[in-house]
């Protein structure tokens, strides 16, 4: 569901409202030290975000959300997450997004700085990325500079 360029990760055309894809599973599914960098753009209305997921397929997933101005995590799979924090950011049409995932904690950090500390317990997981939008008219967001590094 998502293209992959050079330039960055987009969702493919079509009318869906949300798109996900994970990121080498098989690779990064046994992983309990890494950290995710993306820069979510073209945040141009509040109705529009981007998610990096870490810790995809065990039941405590964490979904980084942020939109133009707004983070808000979320613990949980797909199907059922419960909000866990959420924080104002300065509104942009772009924001630099990190996550570090170790055994002992996830650190959650936005245009340079940490927003939230999650305590973690060991768990095993790989990574993911998802795109959001509330209207079919809205332009996607775009994820670019995207990088996976393991042991933190």
């Amino acid at each position: 569901p998502l293209r992959v360029s050079h330039s960055g990760i987009e969702p493919r055309t079509g009318r869906n409202l949300s798109v996900y894809g994970a990121y080498q599973p098989d690779t990064t599914g046994a992983w309990t030290d890494y950290t995710v960098s993306v820069t979510v753009d073209r945040l141009l209305s509040s109705g529009v975000s981007g998610a990096i997921w870490v810790r995809v397929g065990s039941p405590l997933a964490i979904s980084v959300q942020v939109s133009r101005d707004r983070l808000q995590v979320f613990s949980g799979d797909a199907d059922e997450q419960e909000l866990v924090g959420q924080r104002v950011l300065t509104p942009g049409s772009s924001h630099q997004v990190s996550v570090a995932v170790s055994e002992g904690a996830t650190v959650i950090t936005v245009d340079g700085n940490t927003q939230m500390n999650l305590l973690a317990k060991g768990e095993v997981g790989g990574v993911a990325f998802s795109a959001y939008r509330d209207l079919t008219r809205r332009t996607w967001p775009g994820l670019s500079a995207a990088s996976v590094v393991a042991g933190g």
